[in-house]
């Protein structure tokens, strides 16, 4: 549905649809894990930005009764990883 949404300084990659589910997706990669996984550069603060912006996109699209996700997808070298459900805070 939409690639690259930014909502002031924050920014979802991808935006889609899985049946009755908005689906919000963080991409992350790296060529190698020197510095740790792709996956461990989305901590906590990076989470409460995302759902922020996911909290502004729904507001303007004026979306209801859909359900709400936030999956990963991490590159590493040339492995790629999803992870589907990837974590969820909660609306704050």
């Amino acid at each position: 549905m939409e690639r690259n949404w930014q909502a002031g300084h924050q920014e979802i990659d991808l935006i889609g649809r899985d049946k009755n589910t908005i689906v919000f997706v963080e991409v992350k990669g790296s060529r190698t894990n020197q510095f740790g996984h792709p996956a461990e550069k989305v901590d906590s603060q990076k989470r409460r930005n995302l759902i922020k912006a996911a909290e502004k996109y729904i507001i303007d699209k004026n979306f209801s009764g859909y359900d709400f996700r936030f999956d990963l997808v991490t590159f590493l070298g040339e492995k790629l990883e999803y992870y589907c459900d990837a974590f969820w805070d909660g609306y704050s």
